[in-house]
């Protein structure tokens, strides 16, 4: 099975993400359902149900004693392939520390899990859209200019998912959930 680690995020983002593709007129690329998006940790590519049993219980002794966090997501980014604009996310205008320190911690704790390759650098953000083989750099540009207003919320779980491919967007299954600490002790 193919699967990830992401944080899911809060049922109001669904309001967010509606205004902002509002504004998007006929620069609009393919976009992503509310339900599918999410910030992914790490990536871990195929696994089998044994691994995915195993990880789950690592994140969960691992993790519980991360504490939540605090994000704000207020700049627009594109992603190029080859060149041409891939991906629109939503990101925050600055990496938090610890943000960065929960990506690295969860792909310390799974590393060797999946097949998925080992990324050196993790940037928070959350996929909104895919441009199609037509999209352009300045299509990508005036998208980047509309810039939101800030999405805030709290990070208080990570959650192990398989992504299932089929027709259309990829249906994603958790498989395990781990809360952080909502309070210092």
């Amino acid at each position: 099975m193919r699967a990830f680690v992401a944080v899911p995020l809060p049922a109001d983002f669904e309001e967010w993400l509606q205004e902002y593709r509002s504004s998007l007129g006929e620069f609009a690329p393919r976009t992503v359902p509310a339900s599918s998006c999410h910030m992914t940790l790490r990536f871990l590519g195929e696994m089998s149900e044994n691994d995915m049993h195993a990880a789950g219980r690592l994140l969960e002794t691992d993790l519980t004693e991360c504490a939540v966090i605090s994000m704000c997501l207020d700049t627009i980014g594109v992603f190029l392939k080859n060149g041409k604009p891939s991906v629109l996310w939503l990101g925050p205008s600055h990496k938090t520390e610890e943000v960065v320190n929960l990506a690295v911690r969860v792909r310390k704790v799974l590393y060797g899990f999946g097949t998925g390759r080992q990324e050196d650098s993790f940037t928070p953000h959350i996929t909104l859209a895919r441009f199609s083989s037509r999209g352009t750099p300045a299509d990508a540009a005036v998208l980047r200019n509309r810039l939101p207003k800030p999405f805030t919320f709290v990070m208080d779980q990570v959650v192990l998912y398989e992504s299932v491919l089929g027709q259309g967007h990829p249906l994603y299954l958790p498989h395990g959930t781990v809360f952080l600490r909502r309070f210092a002790e």
